[in-house]
């Protein structure tokens, strides 16, 4: 897959997979909640800075809309890597969708974000 944005950010701590999920999830629960509208995505933007904040090493791997017309949603993949809690290089696999929650006409003039990390 074509990596679209990369944020690598030194000095992380060794940790379990759940762990990590857990404290991304603290840190993005309160972000997410509600309707945005917006035409630059900003609580998706609301998202990846707290990635970057946190330290964590990321990458997008994958951006795209839904086949509607108009649009329903638009769905981001990414990637973490880090070090699990046994020493070893590791990666937890994420998709945030924002679906849309406005007029059947502009769909997405307002939305709601879900994030799934596993």
């Amino acid at each position: 897959m074509k990596i679209i944005k990369t944020s690598q950010i030194s000095g992380q701590e060794a940790v379990s997979k759940q762990s990590l999920k857990n404290k991304i999830y603290k840190v993005i629960g309160p972000l997410i909640k509600g309707f945005f509208s917006d035409e630059s995505w900003q609580g998706v933007r609301r998202v990846w800075d707290s990635f970057d904040s946190m330290g964590i090493d990321w990458h997008m791997t994958d951006a795209k809309y839904d086949g509607n017309m108009p649009p329903q949603n638009k769905m981001w993949k990414f990637e973490i890597d880090f070090i699990n809690n046994r020493g070893k290089p590791d990666k937890l696999y994420g998709v945030l969708t924002a679906s849309g929650a406005a007029t059947v006409d502009d769909p997405l003039a307002k939305y709601d974000i879900t994030v799934v990390i596993g």
